[in-house]
This record gives structure tokens, C-alpha cells and sequence, in this order.
């Protein structure tokens, strides 16, 4: 794996939340609120099998995350999951999102 590159625009932590959301929309996608954190959970669980250490990383209790997340993926799909990584030379075909235009350009349509 390798690191991803220091450069270009980067979206705030606060403004995570919002610009995903539009992006979503923009793209036409479903977004279900809170959908990274459950899915960060449910395979990080699945991974470490530690409920502790996922209710720590997550800020979350123990019993919310045996009782909510435990069993719901396997430790093969969590993999393939964090594994969702851009290879190299990928980053020439993303698609170019313009926050504040709310608009989506792909890379064919340019």
C-alpha cells in the first residue's frame, strides 16, 4: 500500500458529513445517514473481534457494538472492505466534485 498524495484541495472533518451527502445526492446515490460509521464498525468487528478496541475506536460502548454490529459480516468481507484503496495511477480517472457548484465531472465527460 502506499501513502496517497499530500496535495490538492482536502475536505475538513467537519465538512465530511455534508460533502458526502452531496455528492451522493449529486450522483443520484442512496446515502444512508451514519452508513460509514456502521459499515466501519460492523467489518472492524468482524476484523479485530474485540468489541473493546472497536467501541474505543469508534467511541462507542462495548455492549452497543456486541449487541448492534457483532456477527452482521465476515472477516473476509471487513478485508475487502479497508482493502477499497485507489491503485497506482488510478487517481487520473477520479471524478472532479465541485462543492460548491454541487457538480459532479467524470472523467469520460470532460
Amino acid at each position: 500500500m502506499e501513502p496517497l498524495p499530500r496535495t490538492g484541495k482536502v475536505v475538513r472533518h467537519a465538512a465530511l458529513h455534508r460533502e458526502v451527502t452531496a455528492l451522493a445526492r449529486a450522483l443520484k446515490m442512496e446515502w444512508p445517514r451514519n452508513v460509514l460509521r456502521h459499515s466501519f464498525i460492523s467489518y472492524r468487528i468482524a476484523k479485530v473481534k474485540s468489541a473493546d478496541q472497536v467501541a474505543l475506536e469508534a467511541g462507542n460502548s462495548p455492549s452497543i457494538i456486541f449487541k448492534n454490529y457483532r456477527e452482521l459480516t465476515t472477516e473476509d468481507e471487513a478485508d475487502k472492505w479497508f482493502g477499497i484503496l485507489p491503485k497506482a495511477g488510478q487517481w487520473e480517472n477520479a471524478f472532479q466534485w465541485d462543492r460548491r457548484a454541487r457538480i459532479v465531472t467524470l472523467p469520460d465527460s470532460e
